[in-house]
């Protein structure tokens, strides 16, 4: 999902991940097409929680983000998968 919200000469853009809510926003200039500016909004957030699931997998989580609240803390044993946020439990 995407918000534009043009000031002067540029235009804040921010970007939504759905299912974790993670927000990023960028700048860019107004000349900017919009799939321009959507497109380096994506590879932007695309990055960020790529980062997200790394640092969670040295932590010793999956890295994958819990799909009732979107935090990257599940952690997995021999039947199940629980959230260390939300205490929600998957069971294989």
């Amino acid at each position: 999902m995407f918000e534009f919200i043009r000031h002067g000469n540029t235009v804040k853009v921010t970007a939504t991940d759905t299912p974790t809510l993670t927000e990023i926003s960028i700048i860019c200039p107004a000349g900017s097409s919009r799939k321009d500016m959507e497109t380096l909004a994506l590879r932007r957030l695309d990055a960020f929680l790529v980062r997200q699931a790394e640092q969670a997998r040295a932590k010793g989580y999956e890295g994958q983000p819990c799909p009732a609240c979107g935090k990257y803390t599940l952690k997995s044993s021999a039947t199940r998968v629980k959230c260390d946020t939300c205490g929600k439990e998957m069971r294989f």
